[in-house]
C-alpha cells in the first residue's frame, strides 16, 4: 500500500471513533439485557475490525502512522 492511501485510511478510521464511542454510550440505554449484550458484542466486533484488523497492517508498514503514538 502506498503511504498516501495508508494516511487516508488511518484518518478515516480515526473519523469513525466518535460515532463508535456514541454507540457504546447509547448501548447502555438498551433495557433488554440480551439485546444490549448482542448489540455490544457486534459493536465490539466492529471496533476490533477497524481498530486492529484494518489498522495494524498499516502501522506495521508505517509505524509513524500509529494513532496511539
Amino acid at each position: 500500500m502506498d503511504r498516501d492511501t495508508a494516511e487516508r485510511i488511518v484518518k478515516a478510521i480515526e473519523d469513525l471513533t466518535p460515532g463508535l464511542n456514541t454507540l457504546d454510550v447509547l448501548s447502555e440505554q438498551i433495557t433488554d439485557q440480551e439485546e444490549r449484550r448482542e448489540f455490544r458484542r457486534k459493536l465490539g466486533n466492529i471496533m476490533i475490525l477497524t481498530g486492529f484488523d484494518l489498522l495494524m497492517p498499516i502501522v506495521k508498514q508505517f509505524p509513524d502512522l500509529d494513532p496511539d503514538k
